[in-house]
């Protein structure tokens, strides 16, 4: 069976880099000024931004699904998001 998939609609992001993920309903990415932007995928506008420390100046990671988003960079903790409430719940510390 093929799949077909057709642009929706275009979106207007501020300045994002490095990675993107699906968590409770939202595409979240991670803006390298310092936060985790919420964006619904229907609408097509940022309906959260959630405040992380994060170094732009190497790797950033972002993964997540419907429990939870987890972001870091090479050089700082790994955060835990709650993407229904969109704040950190956790933060470990892992050597970067």
């Amino acid at each position: 069976m093929a799949l077909t998939a057709a642009v929706g609609a275009r979106v207007t992001l501020p300045h994002l880099c490095c990675e993107v993920a699906g968590a409770a309903g939202r595409v979240w990415t991670v803006d390298p000024r310092g936060a985790l932007l919420a964006v619904d995928p229907e609408g097509g506008g940022v309906v959260a931004s959630t405040p992380v420390a994060i170094d732009p100046a190497v790797h950033i990671g972002l993964f997540g699904d419907e429990r939870a988003l987890w972001v870091s960079s090479d050089t700082t903790a790994l955060l835990r998001v709650d993407p229904r409430a969109a704040r950190v719940t956790a933060s470990l510390d892992v050597g970067g």
